[in-house]
């Protein structure tokens, strides 16, 4: 089912709603899709094929699979603002979807979950006195997943030249498209600032985090296993729970993310009802 979660630049942002076909749980789960920084109809049914969604289903969780943009579209700064209007568009109308509004976990893969991530950086208030209704929640989540993300883009571009760095066209839209006629000097600083791994190192964090679980393949060939891995450990020196599952020799993904998925249901389970 197709929902309008939000528009920007006169385009409609859209979410399908997944629902499960046994019991609920009460729960719900903000599914970020992207692949390459772009999205359509494509990235979505290979998202569906991983498994995660058919997995938070069947344990009886609703999940919102929110297409934030375009790169050809959007910024990624802009793209990380329409994540948090699609959180607090299912804190709006939760009751319709029989989800409790305290109980919404987000999630991504690849760069769905760069862009989740980069979405709870110092996350919107809520304002119950706000004439808009959605603006009365805040960007809050109970727990985060996140499969394989991009944590720090200038890990990509170290002893390469910028157009080396990005797959075919990422390049173009990332970079040039948004910082058009800069100095390398400044698309470093960008890089920097979109960066979730470099970003929470750089600020004085006064804002809570949620309990966090990463999965990444050791052998992943797009993005290194170790930015899982450090950005475990900045979380956990910032006082955030955060977890790592890892599939030796795991690509990007793997065949059968199964034990995995598995896995992250559990810990969803754990962080939300005990």
């Amino acid at each position: 089912m197709n929902v309008v979660y939000a528009e920007a630049l006169g385009t409609g942002l859209i979410m399908d709603v997944f629902e499960p076909l046994e019991a609920r749980n009460g729960a719900g789960v903000i599914d970020v899709i992207s692949s390459g920084w772009r999205c359509d109809r494509v990235v979505v049914q290979e998202h569906v094929g991983l498994g995660l969604i058919d997995a938070l289903c069947a344990a009886g969780f609703t999940v919102f699979a929110a297409q934030p943009g375009d790169l050809s579209l959007f910024s990624v700064d802009a793209m990380a603002l329409h994540v948090r209007a699609a959180i607090r568009h299912v804190k709006t109308h939760a009751a319709r979807w029989g989800v409790n509004a305290r109980q919404l976990v987000l999630a991504g893969a690849s760069a769905g979950g760069h862009l989740g991530l980069l979405s709870l950086a110092d996350p919107d208030p809520g304002r119950s006195d706000h004439p808009d209704p959605w603006r009365r929640f805040d960007t809050s989540v109970a727990a985060a997943v996140w499969l394989f993300p991009p944590v720090d883009l200038l890990d990509f571009i170290d002893g390469k030249s910028i157009l080396e760095a990005f797959p075919e066209g990422v390049e173009t839209s990332l970079l040039t498209k948004h910082l058009k006629r800069r100095e390398t000097p400044e698309i470093r600083r960008y890089l920097e600032r979109i960066s979730p791994w470099r970003y929470f190192q750089s600020v004085n964090q006064t804002f809570p985090l949620p309990p966090m679980l990463f999965i990444h393949g050791t052998a992943d060939p797009l993005v290194p296993w170790t930015h899982s891995r450090r950005m475990v450990d900045l979380l956990r020196s910032r006082g955030v729970k955060a977890r790592l599952i890892s599939r030796e020799g795991g690509g990007h993904p793997w065949p059968d993310l199964t034990p995995e998925l598995d896995q992250a249901v559990e810990w969803i389970k754990g962080c939300l009802f005990t």
